[in-house]
């Protein structure tokens, strides 16, 4: 088929998920439904991404979350932390770009509905990513002691799974003032 046939036959949806393994044959980016298919390139054309992004055309809004989900080798050509969709997008990036975290990470444009992927995937950045305030305990606690419970002494990670909320805050809050003071001494 030629590249005209393609589209007089099949949408834009239908080429990505079809038909690409012939992606050089009937990618048009100016006949490409952008708006509607762009996380579709993300998930069937990953391997084409250099042939098709434009920041420009892609659906931000939209495709942001499958774009940090499907292209996160290719994160310093396409990453815009202006442009990127933080609400939807923010646990794709913890969990599939946590290679670049110190790129990404935005306290104040996280959605911390989602910080339980801070911790499953990205636990070696804990003292930039820690608020006790903003970290989602229903969500987190399990994912928190399995894999920050260095950060913790041993003997409390037990009443940290099991503890309501309040009295997670309040250790949380002694434990982490605690550790600020050590750590001012060391330094001084």
């Amino acid at each position: 088929m030629t590249k005209d046939e393609y589209w007089d036959s099949y949408s834009s949806g239908d080429l990505c998920e079809r038909f690409h393994n012939q992606f050089n044959v009937w990618w048009d980016s100016n006949k490409f439904d952008w708006v509607k298919c762009s996380a579709l390139l993300c998930m069937y054309c990953t391997s084409d991404f250099s042939t098709w992004w434009d920041s420009e055309k892609f659906e931000w809004k939209r495709a942001s979350l499958a774009l940090a989900q499907f292209c996160s080798e290719y994160f310093e050509e396409w990453w815009d932390p202006k442009k990127f969709e933080w609400g939807k997008g923010s646990h794709s990036l913890a969990l599939c770009c946590s290679d670049n975290f110190n790129v990404w990470w935005d306290p104040t444009l996280f959605n911390w509905n989602h910080s339980e992927t801070l911790a499953e995937r990205c636990a070696v950045y804990f003292s930039k990513w820690w608020n006790l305030e903003k970290f989602d305990w229903e969500e987190g606690r399990q994912a928190l002691a399995g894999n920050c419970a260095d950060k913790f002494e041993d003997s409390q990670i037990k009443r940290l799974l099991l503890s309501p909320r309040k009295v997670i805050r309040n250790f949380a809050k002694k434990e982490f003032n605690r550790r600020i003071n050590e750590a001012n001494r060391r330094l001084q």
